[in-house]
């Protein structure tokens, strides 16, 4: 297992897409820790991102610290999902396809609130850009041999907003972008 220095700062990433009506109370709800417009521009020890659709309670942030000093990521899985039976599906089927695909077990492939040692992220080189990213990180992390400890969290009703994960375009763009990854982490093993 490589080696884990205690962390001592944290960055904050809220990434949003069509959340005008969300973003003022994540921001608010995040008050206190270094906001920053991404990974690339994190300059702190730790690295904690969750969307700014507000269906995570920040404050639950303090579970995942906990961990991270005994692994490099620690990835939170929805204990309960609270979105409607179409949503849950697709984010059931989401994970099971990604393990396949991937090779790797994930509670909640896509749940997006995360802790990363930043220098684990950094070494990553994650090249996506959209609803697969999630499973990148992972899929990345672990062919590193990076420690994954994996913990519950609360997740609670969408206040405003709309979600954008279950458009055709989104689904088909993320499975194109699954079976890309896979190929690369192929060629990389094979050319490593």
């Amino acid at each position: 297992m490589r080696s884990l220095e205690s962390p001592r700062s944290l960055s904050v990433v809220l990434p949003c897409l069509d959340e005008e009506q969300n973003i003022e109370g994540a921001v608010r709800d995040a008050e206190g820790a270094a906001l920053r417009s991404g990974f690339a521009h994190c300059t702190k020890d730790l690295v904690f991102f969750t969307d700014a659709d507000r269906q995570f309670d920040p404050r639950e942030l303090g579970q995942l610290i906990r961990l991270i000093g005994s692994c490099h990521i620690v990835a939170g899985f929805r204990l309960t999902r609270q979105d409607h039976l179409l949503r849950r599906i697709n984010s059931s089927l989401w994970t099971t396809t990604c393990n396949f695909v991937l090779g790797f077990t994930a509670r909640d492939a896509n749940c997006a609130f995360k802790l990363f040692r930043r220098s684990a992220l950094s070494e990553l080189g994650v090249k996506g850009d959209g609803a697969s990213i999630n499973a990148e990180l992972l899929a990345r992390a672990r062919r590193r041999g990076f420690v994954i400890r994996e913990i519950g969290v609360h997740h609670y009703p969408r206040r405003a907003g709309r979600p954008t994960g279950a458009r055709p375009n989104v689904i088909f763009k993320a499975l194109r972008d699954l079976v890309k990854l896979r190929f690369e982490l192929m060629r990389e093993r094979y050319d490593a």
